[in-house]
């Protein structure tokens, strides 16, 4: 089940994609929802992706899809 966090870190990201047209970065992402860790925002992307709500390549910047 997602949380709020998650939520928040989906909903900024699709929107993130809607606007300029590619994803944004992790640093991005954690300076758009006031994160200090990067390695946070991570563990939101990952667990997203685990229940399917993202896809990401492994080692490519920029490679986070909404599905």
């Amino acid at each position: 089940m997602l949380q709020d966090c998650h939520i928040k870190i989906y909903k900024t990201t699709k929107n993130y994609i809607e606007r300029h047209g590619r994803s944004p970065s992790v640093r991005d992402l954690a300076k758009l929802c006031s994160y200090r860790s990067h390695s946070t925002v991570y563990n939101h992307l990952k667990k997203l992706e685990k229940f399917g709500y993202i896809e990401m390549e492994k080692r490519i910047g920029r490679s986070i899809k909404v599905v």
